[in-house]
């Protein structure tokens, strides 16, 4: 889905939606699920829904060229679609159903 963020230079959102179509972040994401084992690091709970690599400080571009904070794995967390877009968006739609048991 490409980006369409108004508060962003035009340039920026093209650089995110090149990357994040990228063989090197779909791979990075492919390895933070496996790490994480789909659990949420909000709610630490199995992720039912869409799951989300987030970045936990987010990508800017005053720092989109730092490879600690666009790749690095300390930087990455896993998160449910509603848990991001309420960290990002302020959307309250966070449903215990949406969860699974881990164990």
């Amino acid at each position: 889905m490409p980006f369409k963020n108004k508060d962003k230079p035009e340039w920026f959102v093209q650089w995110q939606n090149k990357f994040y179509s990228s063989k090197v972040w779909k791979d990075k994401v492919e390895e933070i699920k496996r790490r994480d084992g789909l659990v949420s690091a909000y709610s630490h709970k199995g992720i039912k829904t869409r799951v989300i690599v987030d970045h936990i400080i987010e990508i800017t571009p005053q720092n989109y060229q730092n490879m600690d904070i666009i790749l690095g794995n300390d930087n990455l967390q896993l998160l449910s679609e509603e848990e991001h877009n309420y960290k990002h968006y302020d959307i309250k739609a966070i449903k215990e159903d949406e969860y699974e048991d881990p164990y």
